[in-house]
């Protein structure tokens, strides 16, 4: 994610590799930063798979393969939906459900939306706070001390939105 990166025979890198900037990434990965368990391999691949898998059922999509890559330095999503790699010191649920997110919004909205921009940042916050990862009034306060605008896009929201277009 943070790193560009392309796979032997892809035709398309991994999220962030387009050359193009990322004003938000810079205060979404901030906020990750104060949380400790986003910095900590806290989970197994088993339960980031199913992490993610909830995640995306909750949006009406099927979930990518989730696997291990330990030879990236960050963990990654390929926008085009072919799989989210985790490294080892990041299986946790931030970064699942982070990587979840980039997924989500691709399957959505196409790769012409902000890396990490509101679209991203209101699917993530959604599933943050129904992942009970912290009380979601301690997510909404990390989130806006970072200048991003806590907001949350539920499921049905998002599906009828991209109806209208």
């Amino acid at each position: 994610m943070r790193g560009v990166r392309k796979a032997k025979g892809k035709t398309k890198g991994a999220r962030g590799s387009r050359g193009r900037p990322d004003p938000w990434g810079p205060a979404v990965y901030g906020f990750e930063d104060d949380w400790p368990e986003a910095n900590r391999d806290t989970s197994t691949i088993g339960e980031c798979r199913a992490l993610v898998a909830l995640a995306c059922a909750a949006f009406g999509l099927k979930a990518p393969p989730v696997k291990f890559d330990k030879r990236a330095k960050e963990s990654y999503c390929y926008e085009d939906g072919s799989g989210i790699y985790l490294i080892p010191t990041q299986r946790n649920k931030f970064v699942a459900l982070h990587e979840a997110a980039h997924y989500i919004v691709d399957r959505y909205f196409g790769r012409f939306t902000e890396d990490h921009g509101f679209e991203f940042q209101g699917v993530y916050f959604f599933l943050l706070e129904n992942a009970d990862v912290a009380p979601a009034r301690a997510l909404s306060v990390a989130a806006t001390a970072r200048g991003l605008l806590w907001r949350t896009t539920s499921p049905k929201y998002l599906q009828n939105a991209c109806q209208r277009y």
